[in-house]
């Protein structure tokens, strides 16, 4: 999340509240994570708060699935208004499912490793939502950058 351009804050979606408190990461920050209610009662998640030195929200899932239009309007309320996702297929798919994402950019290594797999897991409804705006090569990646069709 950006709450300024020169520090953005780190959100960490981690719904068992797994990341260990060594993590290198709360050496340089004070991030942000989004876990479930189920997964610590309140008083291990403030102590949790304390021992990470982080800030910790708790929601309650809706089948398996944090409610990300909730989490942002969240977020919103904050001054966080821009939030840039980096994840894998099932985190970017959430994201495409819950219908908050205004702006896609994909980078494609012409290395393959294993089968590969599809970025969100439903790439025939990401192209009738979103058109290709931009395409920038760049060594042996492309970056391409998508933008909503317009309704």
């Amino acid at each position: 999340g950006i709450r300024n351009s020169k520090n953005p804050t780190p959100i960490i979606f981690d719904p068992a509240l797994s990341i260990p408190r060594t993590a290198r990461l709360f050496k340089y920050h004070r991030p942000l994570i989004i876990t479930t209610t189920s997964a610590l009662s309140s008083s291990e998640l403030k102590r949790a708060e304390v021992v990470r030195k982080a800030q910790i929200k708790a929601y309650t899932h809706r089948r398996g699935v944090l409610p990300l239009r909730r989490i942002l309007r969240d977020l919103a309320k904050e001054n966080i208004s821009s939030v840039l996702v980096e994840g894998g297929q099932y985190t970017l798919t959430r994201f495409f499912d819950a219908n908050v994402v205004n702006e896609w950019i994909i980078i494609r290594s012409s290395k393959i490793f294993g089968s590969g797999v599809d970025f969100i897991e439903h790439v025939d409804r990401f192209s009738t939502t979103f058109r290709l705006r931009q395409k920038i090569r760049s060594g042996t990646d492309t970056i391409e950058y998508y933008i909503p069709r317009k309704t």
